[in-house]
């Protein structure tokens, strides 16, 4: 009896085990491909990997588009939270949100060659926002560290007068020269930045001109001395027309 008991469950076992691996490999497997079709497919394998690579090639670019669009509205969103600080009279805080955006609109570039003179004209025009964003926040991290230079400038020049003719005087005014220098070339850089990035915004929009033309009727025109509320609204109402527009062939 015990014999035929595990023979009938080994019976059993097998049909489970028969019936099951169907499931498993619908589920978890490619179908399985026959030896004939195998060959044949062998022969002209090499032209639908190369439409696949070229298929994956053109996905991975405008995933890299699309990801460059989203990472620009978030570079809006940081520009306002900035602004939220720098009006709270937290012009550090201010400042750090700003060089942090800097480089998240450097990133959003590097994720493709925009202003290649192969780019089509909507590239070249998400790269005339990025340019002009951060050349206004170069200007706007001048304006934070404007302030905060000249009230210590100031507090160290009272210092320095009042022991200008005992020791310490001889000192610290090396130490204070060399922190007004290091602050003021600090400054000075921001705004060779912001000029020489709204040059290069500038050189491109020459070429575009009917785009930002159009734009012009809808927000104000954009210049150095703009300020970020300005900005904002005009790369918001930009990368509108960009989605708006009619993809390059």
């Amino acid at each position: 009896m015990t014999d035929d008991n595990s023979s009938v469950k080994m019976k059993s076992t097998k049909t489970a085990h028969k019936r099951s691996k169907p499931d498993a490999d619908t589920c978890s497997q490619d179908p399985p491909k026959s030896a004939s079709s195998t060959k044949s497919n062998s022969k002209d394998s090499s032209v639908p990997k190369h439409r696949k690579v070229q298929a994956r090639g053109s996905e991975y670019k405008v995933d890299k588009a699309g990801k460059a669009f989203k990472y620009l509205e978030a570079v809006l969103s940081y520009i306002e939270c900035g602004m939220a600080m720098e009006s709270e009279s937290s012009a550090k805080s201010a400042y750090a949100v700003y060089s942090e955006t800097v480089d998240l609109v450097k990133f959003t570039m590097s994720l493709k060659s925009f202003t290649d003179t192969t780019a089509p004209a909507q590239e070249k025009i998400f790269a005339i926002l990025c340019l002009r964003c951060q050349s206004l926040l170069n200007m706007a991290m001048f304006r934070c560290k404007k302030d905060i230079v000249m009230n210590s400038v100031g507090s160290q020049s009272s210092a320095g007068s009042m022991g200008s003719s005992g020791v310490t005087a001889t000192i610290s005014t090396p130490v204070t020269i060399q922190n007004m220098t290091s602050s003021y070339v600090t400054i000075t850089s921001h705004v060779l930045k912001a000029f020489d990035l709204w040059e290069q915004a500038e050189a491109l929009t020459k070429k575009n001109k009917e785009f930002f033309a159009q734009l012009s009727t809808k927000v104000r025109v954009l210049a150095l001395n703009s300020s970020l509320v300005d900005l904002v609204h005009y790369t918001r109402q930009g990368l509108q027309r960009l989605k708006q527009a009619p993809k390059a062939p």
